[in-house]
């Protein structure tokens, strides 16, 4: 889609944008990776693998089977079996056997990635494109010679059985095929084949310390069970691949597909990588037939467990074969559903259980594009991923990765030229500086920046670059380009936004981490010159009241409107530019929804990407996020998170493009076709996550400044988080609210102490009675309004395993 210059794609290569994640981590300024000191595990460990087949699983995300009666031209009738949705509120259909039959560039996948191997699987179990990041290789595209990633991809992979003196049938092309997600991870494949049910798990292990690779292997634990009244006799069939205790140099893969569907907006070539397979704890087969003979009687079952494998060669192999022989399935089973179990927590909606699994969807969709090679280099997806926002929240050692790619520049010598065409793109050229800012206050890690000196050095250059752009008296930056879309007027919104960001969290690391206060004072003031300005050019009247423009012009004129991709504005109270109830915020994004943006869409309720009416643009999702600000009260805000779950795919996903020209029905959503060949955005997944966890259930952290926030503007009456990550520091938090009073609290999980910031807004016509809490003194007590309404502040230090709770009685 670039037509010139800096693109999306160049810039997220070296910069991510991310989605976001939640679990169980350790407190600000402590090492990544592993439990807080005192969060201890929400599941007991399976006892045996038949156990895991009882686990928990989504309610909303996979797909089922449902027996309708269809009508046929002839006036006859008849049942069918067909796979739907298992949420009814999505847009999307199922797909292949017995689903609506779409083409093959349609297809549903569900990723299933340890960031060491990424697989995307089928909705009936087949493993498709399984591929690794083998390293940076030269290449040469469109007369460009430059180091790009390398792909590895593996065969496709699946199972199947074959009955004895009956004919073999594989589970991918069997009718009736229904999938589940074990807590709302791991997908589980459910088959029923004559008078056997069986049910296929599948799973990439993981370590409890994420700072570990996960092994290069995709698990299959297999259970067949006999519904007959007789025993079942057949056998087991897995890939055609050779046995990893016996590899050599022939087993060499076929990929199905370049590039891989998961990295359409990155058009990387795969080549070819080794595949082996191999038998886990009491599962035996012959090599020479990868087959295990089975004998199940009656009412009983069988359990087999098998291990896939890809690598750069015979040696990679047989090096991950050692690593996964080290456990027995069972036990990396229970050490990957604790790792999740850290990442996410457990949040609990009841009255809205769907948003409860979205952000754990949201999260694994944007992650699945994050790739390891075996040395620990870092690939982060490009526009198919993101590995900033949502991660530094739930898995912060992506963007601490991506930050040491700075660890060792050096400041260019005096009189060279700075790169040329910065203006191209200010988010381009800001680069990690955006980033960086975020990473440490969701994080506290002094020792990251400490270690990679290179990062101030970068910002010291790019940041006295960026002053140079100036023009007039405004301290605003021009900008052609968003990334590849173009950006109107002289002072484009949310980069100068971007560039507010990078000088103000750059600022506070020069001071905090380098001890450079004279410059982290400089850089600071710059921010806030940034800010002032941004208000005085950039926020004009509406005839909702002030609103932020697209952009402000040096004449004192506005650009109106708001690009398909333009989220940097969406995001402002996520990064601490603005409050959520801010009236230009909320202005903005409401007439972005309207004629009065020439890029609105009403048949979709959409945002074109730069041009509409063009047959090779079209809405795209980034700024369609827009939806998620646009509300002034919980009503409002509830029918956008519905429209959100509509435009969400069956494994959670949103595509960069749901809609092409000419877009005329919501329901005629889309995945991926041409012309435009888009995959699944981790920048959108990354920003729904954001807002959902920033603005909607209101919580925050500061890590170096040890603060936390629950500030919900919420539709639902009641919301519960266990194990709430945010960067290195755990919390639990519940809100609660009926006719009479309303709570909110806050449990430090954290081996630090920590301030605790509770804000609960009252109700429409609501009159505040009184305001109490646990362990909390009369003078933290404040009274302020949100969203134009009463509400009851408090800030108050909360020890370590300690509680606050904010009571506020109402009438």
């Amino acid at each position: 889609m670039s037509k010139n210059g800096s693109s999306r794609r160049e810039f997220l290569m070296a910069a991510g944008v991310s989605a976001a994640g939640f679990g169980m981590a350790q407190a600000g300024g402590e090492a990544a990776g592993g439990k807080a000191g005192i969060a201890g595990p929400l599941h007991s460990p399976f006892p045996s693998l038949r156990s895991v087949f009882e686990a928990p699983r989504s309610t909303f995300f996979g797909v089922k089977t449902e027996e309708r009666i269809e009508h046929f031209g002839d006036g006859r009738s008849g049942r069918r079996l067909k796979l739907v949705p298992r949420d009814p509120k999505t847009y999307y259909l199922a797909d292949g056997i017995s689903g609506e039959e779409e083409p093959h560039s349609f297809q549903l996948t569900f990723e299933i990635t340890n960031n060491s191997i990424l697989c995307s699987a089928t909705q009936t179990g087949l493993f498709k494109n399984p591929c690794i990041f083998s390293r940076m290789a030269p290449a040469r595209r469109r007369g460009r010679e430059f180091d790009s990633q390398e792909l590895l991809g593996g065969s496709a992979w699946s199972f199947g059985l074959l009955p004895k003196g009956g004919r073999p049938i594989r589970f991918s092309t069997t009718h009736g095929a229904q999938l589940e997600l074990l807590g709302s991870v791991f997908p589980l494949f459910s088959y029923l084949v004559g008078d056997v049910s069986v049910q296929l798990l599948a799973f990439a292990p993981r370590y409890l310390d994420s700072r570990k690779l996960g092994p290069r292997a995709i698990l299959a634990v297999i259970r067949i069970q006999s519904l007959g009244k007789e025993a079942w006799e057949g056998s087991l069939f897995a890939p055609g691949l050779k046995d990893a205790g016996e590899v050599d140099g022939s087993g060499l893969s076929t990929p199905a597909e370049s590039p891989h569907p998961r990295f359409t907006e990155l058009p990387l070539p795969i080549v070819p990588g080794y595949e082996a397979a191999m038998c886990l704890d009491q599962t035996r087969w012959d090599p020479r037939c990868p087959e295990v003979r089975l004998s199940v009687a009656p009412g009983k079952d069988v359990i087999c467990s098998f291990a896939l494998l890809l690598g750069t060669g015979a040696e990679d192999l047989r090096r991950t074969r050692r690593v996964i022989l080290e456990q027995s399935a069972l036990e990396w089973f229970n050490q990957t559903w604790e790792s999740s179990e850290q990442r996410y927590g457990r949040l609990s909606i009841p009255a809205e259980p769907y948003f409860s699994e979205s952000y754990i969807r949201l999260i694994e969709g944007d992650s699945s594009a994050i790739l390891y090679s075996d040395e620990g280099r870092l690939f982060g997806g490009g526009p198919s991923g993101s590995v900033d926002y949502g991660m530094m929240l739930f898995e912060p050692k992506f963007m601490a990765d991506t930050l040491r790619s700075l660890a060792g520049y050096r400041r260019r010598s005096a009189g060279s030229p700075a790169p040329q065409n910065l203006n191209h793109s200010l988010v381009s050229a800001l680069g990690l500086l955006p980033s960086a800012g975020l990473y440490y206050r969701a994080t506290g890690d002094r020792e990251l920046f400490r270690t990679c000196p290179g990062i101030l050095e970068f910002a010291r250059d790019r940041l006295a670059d960026i002053l140079t752009l100036r023009k007039g008296n405004a301290w605003l930056f021009p900008s052609e380009r968003l990334w590849d879309g173009l950006t109107l007027g002289d002072y484009h919104t949310g980069s100068n936004i971007m560039a507010w960001l990078a000088f103000g969290g750059m600022g506070r690391i020069a001071r905090e981490v380098y001890g450079e206060r004279r410059l982290g004072d400089e850089w600071e003031e710059v921010a806030a010159k940034i800010k002032k300005d941004i208000y005085k050019h950039c926020v004009g009247p509406s005839r909702l009241g002030p609103r932020f423009h697209e952009a402000g012009n040096a004449d004192g004129t506005f650009t109106a409107g708001h690009n398909g991709e333009e989220a940097f504005t969406t995001l402002a109270p996520f990064f601490g530019f603005c409050e959520a109830d801010d009236p230009a915020l909320i202005n903005h994004a409401k007439l972005a929804f309207s004629e009065e943006n020439p890029l609105y869409e009403p048949a979709v309720d959409g945002i074109w990407w730069e041009e509409r009416g063009n047959r090779y643009s079209g809405v795209t999702t980034p700024g369609q996020l827009a939806m998620l600000v646009a509300n002034n009260d919980e009503s409002e805000l509830k029918q956008r998170l519905e429209q959100l779950r509509t435009l969400t795919d069956l494994d959670g996903s949103i595509w960069w493009w749901p809609y092409l020209y000419p877009c005329n029905d919501p329901r005629n959503i889309r995945r991926r076709d041409w012309p435009v060949d888009t995959s699944k955005s981790g920048f959108t997944m990354a920003i729904a996550a954001c807002l959902l966890v920033n603005n909607v259930l209101g919580l925050s952290v500061d890590a170096p400044a040890q603060g936390v926030a629950l500030r919900p503007f919420c539709p639902w009456n009641q919301f519960s988080w266990i194990g709430a990550r945010l960067g290195h520091s755990t919390f639990d938090t519940a809100y609660k609210k009926d006719d009479e009073r309303i709570i909110g609290r806050i449990t430090n999980r954290n081996s630090r102490p920590y301030v605790a910031t509770i804000e609960l807004m009252l109700g429409k016509g609501e009159v505040l009675r009184s305001a109490t809490g646990k362990g909390i003194r009369e003078r933290e007590v404040s009274s302020t309004t949100r969203f134009g309404r009463p509400a009851v502040r408090i800030n108050t230090p909360v020890a370590p395993g300690a509680s606050v709770e904010l009571t506020v009685e109402v009438s």
